[in-house]
């Protein structure tokens, strides 16, 4: 969900400086700074970029005055990346004007089939949900917004450790984050729709302090150094981890809002205009049941009380986990 900026449409805050009109002649002229970005495309829009015998991306390049590379190769969803550099007006001129062949490009449609050559749509009654929590993604790209704020705020009271040992249950976190000198109000472990734990978990302190003493010991821990027992649960496939993550609670800040250390409201840039881009992932993932729920967003869960935390509700027939 998060892991392409082109589809979010985030953008870096910029700022400038207007000196005295005597100093800035006197004053030899600042080389701009350059920015470097990487997105990725269907290769669709690789080839609208790129145009017959590359015209359309020399021309992209030479309108907004950032480098452009489109790289060959393709990842196993047929992806291709796009390398922009140069100063950060050029960058964001150019992500710009790749946002808009991406919205006209019509969206890929994954084509499964059965043993008739069609695929049967599962009554709604035997499909499965999936919950996919908004930390769970790959935030680390996000240098313009998550990177300067990982200190969080004065807010900030919920964390996200990743990594945690086979076994490990609320409880054992719990002991473990006490242990650590942490007021802990709330340990929520994350699992599957089968029920197995997926080695993650948010944990809500007391004070915004006690969660940083929590994420200062937490991260980079050792994962063994967490208490746990025997879970019949786990997948005991998964490889043990060696280390854990420990990071402030993106979902916490979506329901805070522009009271956030952002200052501005990030579910609607999620959505999309009209739901856009919910609707455009239920199209590229095969017209799937998605939504995004949890926190400010309305409710849309079948059963069960509403998670707190912002998340993607996933609906999927028996034997197609891998929309999820």
């Amino acid at each position: 969900l998060l892991g392409r900026s082109s589809a979010l449409g985030w953008r870096a805050r910029r700022g400038g400086h207007v000196g005295e009109a005597g100093l800035r002649a006197q004053a030899p002229k600042a080389k701009p700074v350059e920015v470097h970005h990487s997105l990725r495309v269907t290769s669709q829009v690789a080839g609208k970029l790129i145009g017959r015998g590359g015209e359309e991306v020399k021309k992209l390049s030479a309108e907004t005055r950032c480098r452009i590379q489109v790289e060959k190769a393709q990842d196993e969803c047929g992806e291709r990346e796009v390398r922009l550099t140069g100063a950060q007006e050029a960058v964001d001129a150019a992500l710009a004007a790749i946002e808009a062949v991406v919205k006209l490009a019509p969206a890929p449609k994954r084509q499964r089939a059965d043993d008739d050559g069609q695929r049967k749509k599962a009554k709604q009654g035997d499909e499965l949900e999936a919950k996919l929590f908004i930390d769970e993604m790959d935030l680390s790209f996000r240098d313009d917004l998550w990177h300067m704020h990982r200190e969080g705020g004065p807010n900030d009271v919920e964390i996200f450790v990743q990594g945690l040992p086979k076994g490990c249950r609320e409880e054992n976190l719990r002991a473990h984050a006490e242990a650590l000198g942490a007021e802990v109000r709330e340990v929520a472990l994350l699992t599957d729709p089968e029920g197995r734990a997926k080695g993650c978990a948010y944990v809500v302190c007391g004070s915004h302090e006690a969660a940083v003493t929590l994420v200062s010991a937490l991260n980079d821990a050792p994962a063994d150094a967490l208490p746990h027992g025997n879970d019949v649960n786990m997948e005991v496939e998964r490889e043990e981890p060696t280390s854990l993550t420990a990071r402030f609670s993106e979902s916490e800040r979506l329901v805070q809002g522009k009271t956030s250390v952002y200052r501005m409201a990030l579910t609607g840039m999620l959505l999309g205009k009209g739901g856009e881009r919910m609707i455009a992932l239920r199209e590229e993932v095969g017209n799937t049941r998605i939504a995004m729920t949890g926190g400010p967003c309305r409710s849309t869960e079948k059963s069960g009380a509403a998670s707190p935390r912002v998340h993607l509700l996933v609906s999927y027939a028996p034997g197609d986990a891998d929309i999820v």
